[in-house]
């Protein structure tokens, strides 16, 4: 399956539930992706992060995801670093019917090791690690049609 392909199984609409480990934290909320150009979908998440005190924040986020050659390509579409890469994923395991990719973001000293695990067009999976001397977490997040 090509990067464009991979693209058109995204869009649409989806139910997330993510747990942030060391933080004891939930959300659960919605995603989309709508696309914005041939090659170019926008991801819009809003949800309720329920933090470990029980204090609940409503929270967004967006991205926009690229096909470029083989890879697709995460960039920042909100906030001070929008604009730039988050990620780049090459996927590979079209034999097991699960696709993987990982890549790693550095935002100054802290690293986020991020994985993708697609199971599509029904469901996927990212599971990013946050380690450094200002961040110590884990966040995994389940998509599923919605």
């Amino acid at each position: 399956m090509g990067v464009s392909q991979l693209l058109d199984q995204f869009e649409g609409h989806w139910q997330l539930s993510r747990s942030i480990e060391q933080e004891h934290a939930t959300m659960r909320g919605n995603a989309t992706f709508s696309r914005i150009e041939n090659d170019v979908l926008l991801y819009h998440e809003e949800g309720v992060l329920r933090l470990h005190n029980g204090h609940t924040v409503r929270c967004t986020r967006r991205y926009k995801f690229l096909a470029q050659g083989e890879s697709l390509v995460i960039l920042f579409n909100d906030g001070p670093d929008e604009g730039k890469t988050f990620v780049e994923l090459a996927f590979s395991g079209e034999i097991t019917g699960v696709l993987t990719a990982a890549d790693k973001h550095y935002c100054g000293k802290d690293i986020y090791s991020v994985v993708y695990r697609l199971s599509l067009p029904d469901a996927y999976e990212t599971d990013v690690c946050v380690s450094g001397p200002n961040k110590d977490y884990r966040a995994v997040t389940r998509y599923t049609r919605g």
